[in-house]
């Protein structure tokens, strides 16, 4: 069994003893360039999750695209995760291939919880993208209001 094959079915167990017996499995990537902790906090497990950031790894590692953990969790909402990533240490501010960051993925896919949490946190509002885009000139151009009303302040 391979290591995303353990995090795809949320084998804990078996995860645990890839590690033990190799450790040098965390740093593989996949197709996409996924990280094992990217993969797990896209799958939403959990337990894995935990597993991963109790090892020496590097919680900012980007995939094929730029994305870190942080990114990826931001977009889909996942505040838990977002939560156990930047207690671990995620760099809130870091930008993927476009320039893009978390708060500006969280804006863009209208993630009003998201976006408070990070703006709460500390995330900084005024990055821009390769564009030129802001996360507040993302929720503008979907016509977020909430998130608009969030940023502007």
């Amino acid at each position: 069994m391979k290591i995303f094959d353990a995090i795809k079915t949320e084998d804990v167990e078996t995860l645990q003893a890839m590690i033990a017996v190799n450790p040098n499995c965390l740093n593989v990537t996949d197709a996409r360039g996924f990280t094992p902790l990217i993969m797990a906090t896209y799958m939403g497990a959990m337990g894995i999750t935990k597993v991963l950031l109790a090892q020496n790894i590097d919680i900012n590692a980007k995939d094929g695209s730029g994305n870190t953990a942080l990114m990826g969790v931001c977009f889909k909402g996942t505040r838990e995760y977002a939560d156990i990533l930047i207690l671990a240490g995620a760099n809130l501010d870091d930008t993927n291939m476009n320039g893009t960051t978390a708060l500006a993925f969280s804006a863009t896919y209208n993630k009003m919880d998201m976006v408070k949490y990070l703006l709460d946190k500390g995330a900084n509002k005024l990055i821009k993208d390769k564009e030129g885009n802001t996360a507040l000139d993302h929720a503008k151009s979907k016509g977020y209001d909430t998130i608009i009303a969030m940023l502007d302040g």
